[in-house]
């Protein structure tokens, strides 16, 4: 006999659209009923699961910001006038994100198997991050815990996704019926009569019977009821029947009415038993008299005597670390302080403060007063404090025109007049006053920190960050920083280098200052792993050694440029022969352009083009056109400026329908990393135009997404060998989505690459033949793409020349 077949699991909730002409209707708690109920709940655990992320460790950590976006995709795609119903929606959302995550634990994380098959936007490194956060000592126990107490409950109410409000109509109307009401619908209190229904299961003829153990709940209910009729006590405090027979309810649920209804709400005039007078006067006393015991004990002159010993003997410790560290022959390049001078400062007693600032005087005395002769020549953590304060200024809004070098204080220590570094960093200019989608606060300056100070490394931020829990995983990512509390080094900016990977990211370009004698103002490099070593070297050389090192990183600079200069050179011959005169007018319009054919060029953005915030700027390096001429990757600036030459192409035309997205901002790490930031730009360019062109760069590899949000449509154009992608792979298709609304998503057959290098021409070429072509031709109704060959060499040669061709000043 063959086995029985596998039963077909239920896979996860598609996103549905509401009829048009349809609304959902809302009860007075704001609850979805009626027959769009269940879709408005599917819809609302659909995208809370997508938007909201698993690792955050309870709903109260998710930010006003992610909620706000939440409900404004919730309320876009049912079409609410207005938010009445957000707070609401939105504890529900909370509750759907706690079950869900429940799920995730129970089926998946304590069983070993993985999830990411079937929720395949859950990303390898958040479920690893998940299954930290979840599978600790601590959370087990709690687990353990909760199972203990779920196996006590029993009856639980078997009511479905529908809740009790999915039930009252039906329920109601058979109270109206004398033919279709039992015992339970004519219990006199509603809310127990609720009760009972939802837990009582029918019988072979479909009537509702309680279970033995709740037969006495239904008979005390219509007793109770009789008694709260004849006034009572309990009745002038607004108590029902259900909650004299079951006992008072709790926080964040009403029994009878929802698990997701406060009782101050489901209940109508109860509340809660407060504690008497009596008990109040109780407490109070109690107060008084340990507040007593306590100024008591603070006038004992033996209580700051004890205090001042124990105080006297930690400050000790704490200048003999300082002490060891400065005499250390391993000196970090930052200036470090006391460690007890953080620890100290946050003590809240003026008294212990002034305390200790006396200890310090006193200790420091003896300290001075103690070195040997041998140890004059090394210097104290003060004397280096004061080395600091020599070559640092205090940052002010109009002096910061460009990136530059600072060192960070430690905020409350700048309150207190000591200036405690804890780490070096990169500070910006104000620029579109956002950092990671948020408004920067006031006061405060945008900085990216490049290393901490070893004892301040689990030292808490100024402005908290959900993702960044201390100062040492601030390290490379950005942050907010007090301006008070920031020292730029004065005469070191932060300058772009010749040779600039545009590759996920845009950077400005600017010429580096010439170095001259008697007036030597440094220009440094962006760390990196061949000058991060010599950097460091060369902070603490004398005027003469970094004259020296200056003049050698120049020859260096000089030698790239002679190196890229040849490259360009040594072309030439090969394009002539192998190549379209269409290529060989552009090598010969880049090598004849004003200045050195291996110096940079700087283009400005237009913030219209892209639909920007401001104007932005990029560079295109030699390197850049010796890898568009000789078949390699592209950077990305290559196809930034393709699309530009397309908009001054047709972009102002009345006939032209395409608009295009920036590529730079639009990157798989910017989707990832600065997701509020690239939503914030998708909802600004995502308007006005019919079809949208956005070249998309995941990891090394390019694709083209063709956006219709007037057509519900989207295409993925991707020149990849593999076909078994869906648009979960693409992290910009869930934010396209959540600009404008559920899209249908397809992958024609496109051209394939036989190599790894030729995305990036593909998309190019993909480009120009949809906005000269493709985008009048009855398209999104006719897809112009059905051919799966590799393109030619011509072809190749062809959208080279057309770089070039359509390539503006």
């Amino acid at each position: 006999m063959d086995p029985p077949a596998p039963r077909t699991s239920r896979g996860i909730n598609r996103i549905q659209d509401l009829p048009v002409g349809e609304s959902v209707e809302f009860n007075q708690f704001g609850q979805a009923i009626g027959k769009w109920q269940n879709l408005y709940g599917k819809y609302m655990g659909t995208r809370t699961r997508r938007l909201i992320p698993i690792v955050k460790n309870t709903w109260k950590h998710v930010t006003k910001e992610e909620k706000d976006f939440l409900w404004s995709d919730i309320k876009a795609h049912f079409r609410l006038e207005n938010n009445d119903v957000k707070k609401r929606t939105l504890v529900s959302c909370g509750t759907k994100w706690k079950a869900f995550k429940t799920k995730l634990r129970v089926k998946y994380m304590l069983k070993g198997i993985s999830p990411l098959g079937k929720w395949t936007f859950i990303e390898p490194h958040v479920w690893e991050e998940f299954c930290q956060n979840e599978n600790t000592p601590q959370k087990n126990k709690l687990r353990a815990q909760a199972s203990e107490r779920g196996k006590k409950h029993i009856n639980r109410p078997r009511l479905g996704p529908k809740g009790y409000r999915g039930f009252e109509k039906k329920w109601q109307e058979e109270r109206n019926d004398p033919e279709k009401a039992t015992e339970l619908h004519l219990i006199p209190d509603i809310r127990g009569s609720n009760y009972c229904l939802a837990r009582a299961p029918h019988d072979k003829n479909g009537i509702k019977t309680l279970p033995p153990e709740l037969i006495n709940v239904s008979k005390n209910l219509i007793e109770a009821t009789k008694k709260l009729a004849q006034g009572s006590d309990e009745s002038k405090a607004g108590v029902d029947p259900l909650i004299l027979v079951l006992g008072p309810e709790h926080g964040g649920r009403t029994r009878g009415v929802g698990c997701d209804v406060g009782y101050k709400k489901g209940i109508e005039g109860y509340v809660r038993k407060r504690r008497t007078y009596q008990q109040r006067e109780d407490i109070e006393e109690i107060k008084n008299e340990v507040r007593q015991q306590m100024k008591e004990e603070l006038k004992s002159s033996e209580f700051w005597d004890e205090m001042r010993l124990e105080l006297k003997a930690e400050v000790r410790k704490e200048m003999q670390a300082e002490r060891n560290e400065a005499f250390s022959p391993r000196q970090d390049d930052v200036p470090s302080s006391g460690q007890g001078r953080n620890s100290v400062s946050s003590i809240t007693n003026v008294a212990k403060v002034d305390c200790i600032k006396e200890l310090r005087k006193e200790m420091q005395a003896e300290h001075n007063e103690g070195f040997s002769p041998r140890q004059d020549g090394v210097p104290s953590s003060g004397h280096r404090r004061s080395n600091v304060s020599s070559t640092t200024s205090i940052v002010k809004l109009d002096c910061i025109k460009e990136e530059a070098f600072c060192c960070l204080y430690i905020p409350i220590s700048v309150l207190n007049g000591e200036k405690v570094t804890c780490a070096t960093a990169t500070v910006f200019p104000i620029g579109n006053n956002l950092i990671h989608g948020k408004q920067i606060q006031k006061g405060h300056m945008k900085v990216s920190v490049i290393k901490v100070v070893e004892i301040h490394k689990s030292m808490e931020l100024p402005v908290p960050d959900d993702e960044i829990p201390n100062l040492e995983f601030a390290v490379n990512g950005f942050i907010q920083w007090p301006i008070n509390a920031i020292a730029r080094f004065k005469g070191l900016s932060k300058a772009p280098v010749s040779r600039v990977s545009t590759k996920g990211g845009l950077p400005q370009h600017k010429k580096q200052p010439s170095t001259t004698h008697g007036n030597v103002k440094e220009t440094l490099k962006e760390p990196n792993k061949k000058d991060k070593a010599a950097e460091e070297t060369t902070k603490n050389k004398s005027a003469p050694d970094r004259i020296t090192e200056l003049a050698k990183q120049k020859e260096r600079a000089e030698k790239e440029k002679s190196e890229n200069r040849k490259k360009l050179m040594d072309l030439e011959h090969d394009i002539q022969l192998n190549k379209p005169k269409s290529v060989l007018d552009g090598y010969n319009r880049w090598m004849s352009r004003g200045g050195d054919c291996a110096e940079p060029y700087a283009i400005r953005v237009d913030k219209e083009i892209f639909r920007q915030a401001d104007e932005s700027y990029f560079a295109i390096n030699a390197t850049d056109i010796v890898e568009l001429l000789t078949n390699q990757e592209l950077e990305c600036g290559i196809l930034t400026l393709f699309e530009m030459s397309l908009y001054h192409l047709k972009g102002r035309s009345s006939l032209n329908r395409v608009g295009f997205l920036n590529p730079g901002l639009i990157t798989a790490d910017a989707c990832l990393f600065e997701k509020w930031s690239t939503l914030d730009y998708l909802t600004r360019a995502l308007e006005g135009y019919d079809f949208y062109l956005a070249p998309y760069l995941q990891g090394r590899h390019y694709v083209l997404f063709v956006i219709c949000p007037r057509h519900g449509v989207a295409f993925i154009l991707d020149s990849s060998k593999d076909s078994s992608k869906n648009e979960e792979t693409y992290r910009l298709a869930g934010l396209v989505e959540s600009v404008v609304g559920s899209l249908r998503w397809e992958f024609p057959a496109v051209n394939r690459q036989p190599f790894d290098w030729e995305c990036g021409f593909y998309v190019m070429k993909w480009m120009h033949d949809f906005v000269l072509k493709y985008q009048n031709d009855n398209f999104p109704n006719i897809v112009p793409w059905s051919d799966e060959r590799p393109l030619e060499n011509k072809e190749l040669n062809a959208i080279i020349g057309a770089w070039f061709m359509l390539w503006r000043d």
